[in-house]
């Protein structure tokens, strides 16, 4: 009753605006994920990427419409909200099969045993299945515990050789784990309650296998470079911001957020600190295009290195773009403005300028911006 009381009272939501509505969302992600499947080699096709697979390649096959969703469009999604399509980006066909077939000998027991319940139970998770994700682990976990617990059969060792074995390997296995998990605990520990640069230090150093750890490391470094007021001292931070960076790509190469991340430090460093650096963000600006060329945001920030450095029709092409992919966004109008103006062709700057207030009618820079162009169209027009 519940659940169709929230549903019915969503419907109108929904059918007005489905780009961004939880189902339009959900479509969106299974869109890029058929795209992302059918591009790959057969043979990956087969047995996928393994973990993190959908959130790495996601952003390569993002629909458009992400780009009117501003929380999904940063984040993306961890994984497909389809346990199904998650399983074939993460493991493939393969995986795939192999997986729904261990959880069909599972309830099949269930049903030969006539534990109607716990079928039922199992049943319903499969179903669920279809409308949301949940980790392989869970899963794996739930349905091993339920099947287990629902045979009433134990389990013995019978051959000398492996009962001396087993205990050894179990006791291996058990340090091994405590030693890997108290690293993953105490480094999640000092992330979520960190107060000082200090703190992210050692939280990398105590899990320098996950890239999560470098990258907020990075991010912190950048933030104080941005409030260090000695220019030296701040352009030893951007080195440092910028290596815990690199170090977090060596762990995933491919992680939007830690390029995303990277070419914003290097941009900002590049327009108040050192020209020089802008080898640097122009860069990861054309890495984080490459990784998610339908975000507007990282065809803005290209053509704002660009216009930085001064290639202005590259600037342009890259602020054009950013239109094709979202055409109602005012900044990219504001830029391809500026780069008009720097052009002097200010007749078009002043029409950019205006469409961009148009679409932000309270962006105050904008209508800066267009007063200036209007200036300077004014004072160029005596001299025609």
């Amino acid at each position: 009753v519940i659940f169709g009381i929230v549903f019915i009272r969503s419907v109108p939501f929904v059918l007005q605006n489905f780009d961004i509505s939880s189902p339009g969302i959900r479509l969106a992600e299974i869109q890029a994920s058929i795209s992302a499947i059918s591009n790959r080699s057969f043979i990956r096709q087969m047995i996928g990427f393994g973990p993190d697979t959908t959130y790495l390649t996601f952003f390569k096959h993002r629909p458009g419409s992400y780009n009117l969703n501003t929380e999904e469009r940063r984040q993306g999604p961890p994984a497909i909200r389809n346990q199904y399509f998650q399983l074939l980006g993460t493991v493939g066909i393969l995986g795939a099969a192999s997986y729904l077939f261990f959880i069909y000998m599972i309830m099949s027991r269930n049903l030969r045993k006539k534990e109607h319940g716990i079928f039922l139970s199992l049943t319903g998770i499969l179903l669920l299945s279809l409308f949301y994700y949940h980790t392989f682990q869970v899963s794996l976990i739930t349905f091993i515990l339920l099947a287990l617990g629902s045979t009433g059969e134990s389990f013995t060792v019978k051959k000398k050789g492996i009962k001396v074995l087993t205990p050894i390997i179990v006791l291996s296995l058990g340090l091994f784990s405590f030693y890997y998990i108290f690293h993953v605990v105490a480094a999640e520990y000092r992330l979520s309650t960190a107060q000082t640069i200090e703190d992210l230090h050692e939280a990398a150093d105590l899990n320098p296998w996950t890239d999560v750890y470098h990258r907020e490391l990075s991010l912190a470094l950048a933030e104080d470079m941005k409030t260090e007021p000695d220019k030296e001292k701040a352009l030893n931070l951007y080195h440092e911001s910028k290596l815990e960076g690199e170090r977090a790509r060596e762990v995933v190469s491919t992680h939007i957020e830690t390029v995303r991340a990277l070419s914003g430090t290097a941009y900002w460093a590049g327009v108040h600190l050192d020209k020089k650096i802008h080898a640097d963000s122009l860069s990861y600006a054309k890495e984080y295009v490459n990784l998610s060329p339908t975000d507007y945001e990282a065809n803005d920030v290209l053509g704002l290195v660009y216009l930085d450095i001064g290639k202005l029709d590259e600037a342009e092409k890259a602020f054009l773009q950013e239109q094709k992919v979202f055409p109602q966004h005012p900044l990219s109008y504001m830029h391809i403005g500026e780069v008009y103006k720097q052009k002097g062709d200010f007749s078009k700057a002043v029409a950019y300028y205006k469409k961009a207030v148009r679409l932000a009618p309270q962006n105050k820079l904008a209508k800066e911006e267009l007063e200036k162009a209007e200036e300077l169209l004014k004072s160029e027009m005596p001299q025609r």
